[in-house]
């Protein structure tokens, strides 16, 4: 089941973009907005991520992530709040939402239904809701990404007013044009992390896919990964590679590249090398494609292939999450 959700990430994208209509009649919907606040959870969270490492040059306002229980004090009536849930029913998500129908009018919701879509049919709330038929959340990131972008071009929110629609037909077509190189990378990379700790490194502009490589490797691989990125890491956790050193041998580098990282931070990260290299093995991934989404997509697909492939060599089922479900059984008592 895992293997057809990642091969068909790029028809995914794809199909998102024939959802554009849910969106085209928003713009007159929202006042005075200064600001965006998006609210998800896990897979959720992470397409908001995505848009913000994409048009942080190019946004005229701040786009800001909420994940936990609180609504932070500054959300206001001149926000637009999005609320991501894949299921509709994330606890997180709909505690902060609830609290935040109360605060501002500009809500928008993306979701594939439960109690997030009964609450946008309730109140009248702008939605966008797109397909749910694989039930795996984690999978399904395509969908939020491409209409979170739409929406905000919708809105005029980018300074850079570009074509959303073609920039993401661009993506896919270069993404289809590397699949069989993504996978063999993948193949070859996941036999290298069998039995070790992959820990991830990479500039600030792709910390969300080290982010998405250490979260795919432990719901899909069952197998404990760590990321951090430059140039914070250069600033703390680069001295920590002197002990312990019986640790070193079973750790494996991956280090993340991206022709859109800032050139001080190319440096950091060569620099960053040579210092690991000393105590352990490291493997280099550039990501490719001509756009800053083309280069995230890259390395999102890339990481969803190795962590199904490491899946394997462990002998776990990359579509079971046994110990979240039963975590969420629990909570419920």
């Amino acid at each position: 089941m895992m293997q057809n959700l990642i091969k068909e990430f790029p028809n995914q994208l794809t199909d998102a973009l024939s959802l554009k209509n849910q969106i085209d009649s928003v713009k007159d919907k929202f006042n005075g907005i200064d600001k965006i606040a998006i609210c998800g959870m896990g897979g959720s969270a992470f397409a908001g991520h995505i848009v913000k490492a994409v048009t942080n040059e190019y946004s005229r306002l701040p786009i800001i992530m909420i994940q936990g229980y609180e609504l932070p004090y500054w959300v206001d009536e001149n926000t637009l709040f999005i609320a991501c849930s894949y299921s509709g029913n994330t606890e997180e998500t709909l505690t902060i939402t609830k609290k935040a129908i109360d605060k501002t009018k500009n809500c928008f919701f993306i979701t594939t239904g439960g109690e997030l879509l009964d609450i946008s049919e309730i109140l009248d709330i702008p939605k966008h809701v797109f397909p749910g038929d694989s039930k795996c959340p984690r999978a399904g990131i395509g969908y939020p990404i491409v209409a979170i972008l739409f929406l905000l071009e919708t809105l005029e929110v980018f300074e850079k007013q570009g074509n959303v629609e073609a920039l993401v037909n661009d993506a896919v077509k270069e993404l289809i044009s590397y699949q069989e190189e993504i996978q063999t990378e993948a193949k070859k990379t996941a036999t290298l992390l069998k039995d070790r700790l992959a820990i991830v490194y990479s500039s600030d502009f792709l910390s969300p896919v080290s982010l998405r490589f250490t979260q795919q490797l432990a719901e899909n691989s069952e197998q404990l990964a760590h990321s951090n990125i430059t140039p914070e890491m250069n600033h703390n956790e680069i001295m920590g590679w002197n002990k312990p050193d019986f640790l070193f041998e079973k750790i494996a580098v991956l280090i993340f590249h991206s022709d859109f990282d800032n050139e001080r931070n190319k440096k950091r990260l060569k620099i960053t090398q040579e210092i690991i290299s000393k105590k352990s093995n490291v493997i280099e991934i550039t990501a490719k494609g001509n756009s800053k989404l083309s280069q995230l997509l890259y390395l999102i697909h890339f990481s969803d292939w190795v962590s199904l492939e490491l899946a394997i060599l462990n002998e776990v089922d990359a579509s079971e999450i046994k110990n979240i479900d039963y975590f969420k059984n629990e909570l419920s008592r």
